[in-house]
Order: C-alpha cells, then structure tokens, then sequence
C-alpha cells in the first residue's frame, strides 16, 4: 500500500516510530473478504532511495490473497479499526473489483473511527 495512497492515518505515534526508524513490524489480525481472520505482519518498505514508502503485509500474504482469489490488478480497499478493549490495531481487506474491471466502482475517501466491541 503506497503510503501516497493511505487517505487516513491509522498508526499510532509509537507504531510509525517502530516501523519507520526501527525497521519493524507490526503482529495485526486480517479480516479477509470471506470474513476470516488471519495473523499476518504489517512492515514498511522504502525504495526509490527513500524517497517513496509502502505498507507490505507479509507472512501469510500468499495465502490470504490465494484463498480469496486475488490476482494482480485487482481493486481492494484496506479499512482498519481497533479492538476496545486492547487497542490492537485490526485490518479488513475488501475486494472492490477484478483485474478486469468487474465491481470496481469509485472508492470511499471517509475517515472514521471504527472500534470493536
């Protein structure tokens, strides 16, 4: 996820700090479009010497992408939210459209907050 593309923010100061200047990474749950979990790592990649940096979720990343039929090209958007209770960071991807342009319609630029019961 090119960060040029992320419309809202959603690291906390401390989580940016440990991806961006410690090279970490972040153990988050997936929520998949069948509505499944999956632990999978949140890291950040620079490129183009520093100047350009993405999300790349790794780990299981193949697997989910596989189980849920993804291929290159096609549209997804990527919502977070965080658990209440430990405000732990969760990820839900949805498939907007496939590679050959099916489903894909305009794309949600709305900024909440969404918490876990």
């Amino acid at each position: 996820m090119p960060r040029k593309q992320v419309l809202c923010p959603f690291l906390e100061k401390d989580e940016e700090e440990w991806l961006e200047i410690k090279g970490g990474e972040l153990h988050i749950t997936l929520i998949d479009p069948m509505v499944e979990e999956e632990d999978i790592f949140l890291t950040q990649w620079s490129y183009g010497y520093g100047r350009s940096k993405s999300y790349v979720l790794r780990t299981q990343w193949n697997y989910v992408a596989a189980k849920n039929g993804l291929k290159p090209k096609d549209v997804i958007q990527v919502w977070s939210f965080r658990n209440k209770t430990n405000n732990k960071l969760h990820l839900a991807l949805v498939k907007r459209g496939d590679s050959d342009g099916v489903g894909s319609d305009s794309s949600s630029s709305n900024c909440s907050t969404i918490v876990d019961g």
